[in-house]
């Protein structure tokens, strides 16, 4: 939480706009390419990982605030921070311009969940959570690309950590 204070303090500081953070109305279409890659997440997640009993606080928490506070940081805030510092030459992507903010925020997504420094400073690495959670960022930052908007990012973030908890236990319950 005192990351997303810092960087809505930096935000306002900058004279950033909720329509530059991405909070705007997304362009036709984009529902659609969420409905896409959330299917495709599902079979991912299905075939992967273990399964176990989510608790009904885990479902509620996983399907709501970490889409917000994290797309809000890396594919609002930090997106135009890296704009506005970077030279932003852009390549398409799937119908999607793709600049250095979505290289970046897509590496910083991955390591700021798969590097963990414990309480006396040691540093271990998860490579697994580092590889996962850096695609699924950049599907964020695609679709954050696309639309123009962080709202479909927010909805398709908590609609995987949702699947990443309850396609796994469906699974195990079904077969």
């Amino acid at each position: 939480m005192s990351s997303i204070i810092s960087l809505v303090f930096i935000a306002l500081s900058s004279k950033l706009s909720w329509k530059d953070i991405g909070f705007t109305v997304p362009k036709q279409g984009t529902w659609s390419r969420v409905l896409i890659v959330l299917s495709g997440s599902t079979l991912f997640y299905a075939l992967i990982y273990e399964a176990s009993t989510p608790s009904l606080e885990t479902l509620i928490f996983q399907g709501t605030m970490p889409g917000i506070e994290e797309e809000i940081v890396y594919r609002g805030i930090l997106w135009v921070l890296i704009a506005q510092a970077l030279p932003q030459s852009t390549r398409r992507l799937w119908g999607a311009d793709v600049s250095w903010s979505l290289i970046i925020t897509t590496i910083l997504f991955g390591l700021i969940h798969g590097v963990i420094v414990d309480q006396h400073f040691n540093i271990s690495i998860d490579y697994w959570a580092i590889i996962t959670t850096g695609i699924s960022g950049f599907f964020f930052g695609w679709i954050r690309a696309y639309s123009g908007s962080i709202l479909p990012a927010i909805v398709l973030h908590n609609g995987m950590n949702l699947l990443i908890y309850t396609i796994p236990w469906l699974r195990s319950f079904l077969l």
